[in-house]
């Protein structure tokens, strides 16, 4: 993959890009490793930058009464791209630790993928990457250096896809 330093990508796309996996590949993932460091840089595709609307970046207030994360620490980080909906939810004994990660299709509200992290590098406060059986998915996080964040998968073939994370939303 040809990645850009400031264009890591996190762990709030995991999820989708997981349920985007498994609809590309036509199969379950089941099992989710978190790594805590890449070594290649990913950079966001123009068309992504030159067709999107601003961000919409918010609270997890919004979220108050949505019971996705139930049973950990509660609701970290939240996303949505056109095709899923994601959640980042930390873990019950360290509330600033992202532990499991749920995925809602925004199209097949029955396709949800519930995964928790093995390992995670606490840290690190740019992107999220997740791999799982050769595939690589990474979420970015939006900062001034990543104005339009990205979720993306890449297969072991070494096909790749994106979607831009069109709402964020995040502690305040």
């Amino acid at each position: 993959m040809n990645f850009d330093q400031n264009k890591r990508l996190g762990m709030v796309g995991a999820i989708a890009i997981s349920t985007l996996t498994a609809l590309y590949a036509n199969q379950s993932p089941v099992s989710f490793a978190f790594q805590p460091e890449i070594t290649q840089q990913v950079s966001t595709p123009k068309n992504l930058k030159e067709k999107s609307e601003p961000l919409k970046v918010g609270s997890l207030k919004e979220l108050k009464e949505d019971r996705t994360c139930r049973g950990t620490g509660g609701i970290m980080t939240y996303a949505e791209t056109k095709s899923f909906l994601v959640y980042i939810c930390s873990d019950p004994n360290h509330h600033t630790q992202p532990r499991y990660y749920r995925s809602r299709d925004r199209h097949h509200h029955n396709r949800v993928l519930n995964l928790e992290a093995t390992n995670y590098n606490p840290r690190q406060m740019r992107y999220f990457e997740f791999k799982n059986k050769g595939y690589t998915y990474v979420l970015q996080m939006p900062m001034s250096q990543i104005p339009n964040p990205v979720l993306g998968i890449e297969f072991p073939n070494g096909k790749r896809v994106e979607e831009r994370v069109l709402r964020y939303l995040a502690k305040s």
